[in-house]
């Protein structure tokens, strides 16, 4: 359990003393003492954010100092609009700010302090469970809920993968079955979604956006983002892309102000080809593997950019992958077993398909940092 402490520059000693104490628990681990110097104690840092993200509670202590401290009451705050759980401590006769008025605190003096924290420790440890699955009780419902607009979360659902950028993309394939509309998506979301996390029309999102036209893996230059049509609404930034046809979208990038991204592609993964007189509808698995580290790359330097290293999400939708033919690796899968490919000698013994209508990929709770750099 994962303690942010908040306090005036000036009763740092109270800090401290509270800290002494909640460690002497190993349940209980201090995530972040607010240090500040005196021109930066208006602020709210990124890092004092990040910290308090990362809390699983938030105990303040508020002094007959905290009148001049603004960031105590901006630290409270924040821990509010983010249902983060919290703990005022309130000096005894000291001036009570909005954010706290007509709430439980826990009122102390300075010279019974120390029974005041042990008081907070025995607190913590007896709602341990409770304080704990707000946590995650959060981070499983806004995650969950946007995951639920963009239909990726039930693989049976026949809109499966389809949302207003995707349901736009074409895999320029003639015949009925472009009826069913495959696909493939690479999308990443915070298990924990700020809707804040960053403004969709910030011209430092959209200069960052220029700078990675290409991504270098393995000493190789891969497109990320080309083309130019652009679309910037309220909640996020995407770039549209077609081969030929202005209305026939085959790729896609967004990105949304929650911290969510996404690439969506179908022409080349997904294309058309002719093998001994058959129509096939071929998905290349070699090329999906490539843009999938391709884009775990990006990913990398998405939320570096954003400065949030909070776990993610990062999955791997294939809509409609009995509809295609897999192609694109070849060679032996076992002593007794060949992987074909179209035109191999043994390709019209069985055609490599799978029988599931939808396919999704997923790495769960992993640190953007703990993504492999490329």
């Amino acid at each position: 359990m994962k303690i942010f402490i908040s306090h005036p520059i000036k009763d740092e000693y109270l800090a401290t003393m509270l800290k002494t104490i909640l460690e002497q628990e190993d349940e209980i681990e201090i995530a972040y003492i607010a240090q500040k110097i005196k021109k930066y104690e208006l602020e709210i840092s990124n890092k004092i954010i990040d910290q308090i993200n990362d809390s699983d509670c938030l105990v303040a202590i508020i002094t007959k100092n905290s009148i001049s401290s603004a960031s105590v009451n901006q630290e409270l705050g924040y821990a509010q609009g983010k249902n983060i759980p919290k703990i005022p401590l309130i000096e005894k006769d000291a001036v009570q700010g909005v954010l706290i008025y007509g709430k439980d605190v826990e009122e102390f003096q300075r010279e019974t302090f120390e029974d005041t924290c042990k008081q907070v420790r025995d607190y913590l440890l007896d709602n341990k469970n409770m304080i704990l699955k707000n946590e995650q009780n959060k981070n499983k419902e806004s995650s969950e809920s946007f995951l639920s607009t963009r239909n990726l979360l039930n693989l049976q659902d026949e809109y499966f993968a389809l949302n207003s950028n995707s349901r736009k993309l074409h895999q320029r394939i003639v015949g009925p079955i472009s009826a069913f509309r495959p696909l493939v998506l690479f999308s990443a979301c915070p298990c924990h979604i700020y809707d804040d996390l960053v403004k969709a029309a910030s011209p430092k999102l959209s200069e960052w956006i220029n700078s990675i036209n290409s991504i270098i893996l393995d000493d190789k230059t891969t497109q990320f983002r080309i083309g130019s049509k652009e679309k910037i609404t309220m909640d996020s930034i995407s770039y549209h892309y077609f081969v030929s046809d202005p209305k026939e979208h085959t790729k896609y990038v967004e990105f949304n102000q929650n911290g969510f991204l996404e690439e969506g592609i179908t022409y080349p993964l997904i294309r058309e080809d002719n093998v001994e007189g058959k129509e096939y509808i071929f998905l290349h698995l070699c090329w999906v593997t490539g843009i999938f580290w391709q884009f775990l790359e990006v990913c990398r330097k998405y939320y570096e950019f954003l400065k949030f290293d909070e776990p993610i999400d990062v999955f791997l939708p294939i809509r409609k992958s009995d509809a295609m033919t897999l192609f694109g690796f070849g060679g032996k899968v076992s002593e007794n077993t060949t992987w074909v490919e179209p035109y191999d000698r043994n390709w019209h013994i069985e055609d490599p398909k799978t029988d599931m209508s939808n396919i999704q990929l997923k790495i769960e709770k992993i640190k953007p940092s703990n993504l492999t750099k490329l």
